[in-house]
């Protein structure tokens, strides 16, 4: 193993905190849960949000430097933001299509963690006019659809 740089001292080879002869420091690590979302089948012009945690299972603090998704999802938290060891921090991403198909993305999230400053997951959404499948994509032609 190659000494690193970052989490561990500059001649740390062992990331495991307090391993005899290296100098450990406090380091945060982030954990992304679930990371990877599937919104299934929504109706055009309607929205759904599903929650994601950032976990930090390190020692020392993490932050989180930037978030970032395609359209037409969006994301609803600032950063930077700053998680605390052993704590989390909730945000929504939002699904909120404005034409049909199907919509696959990333959502990337940066941070300081030194062994994974990237995280990437995967996200995906269908949009159909007839999403409660009744056979019918408007009220009027006999289904209960409100699009």
């Amino acid at each position: 193993m190659t000494p690193r740089d970052g989490a561990c001292g500059p001649t740390d080879t062992d990331p495991t905190p307090d391993d005899s002869g290296d100098t450990d420091v406090a380091a945060g690590v982030l954990q992304i849960d679930p990371c990877g979302l599937d919104f299934g089948t929504v109706e055009n012009g309607s929205s759904t949000t599903q929650t994601v945690r950032a976990a930090n299972a390190g020692t020392g603090d993490s932050t989180i430097t930037s978030l970032t998704i395609g359209a037409p999802y969006a994301v609803s938290a600032t950063t930077p933001v700053t998680v605390s060891a052993g704590s989390n921090y909730q945000f929504t991403v939002r699904f909120e299509p404005d034409s049909f198909g199907t919509f696959d993305t990333l959502l990337v999230v940066l941070s300081d963690d030194a062994l994974q400053p990237s995280i990437t997951c995967a996200i995906t959404g269908v949009v159909t006019a007839d999403a409660d499948n009744d056979g019918h994509d408007t009220e009027s032609s006999g289904g209960d659809d409100c699009d």
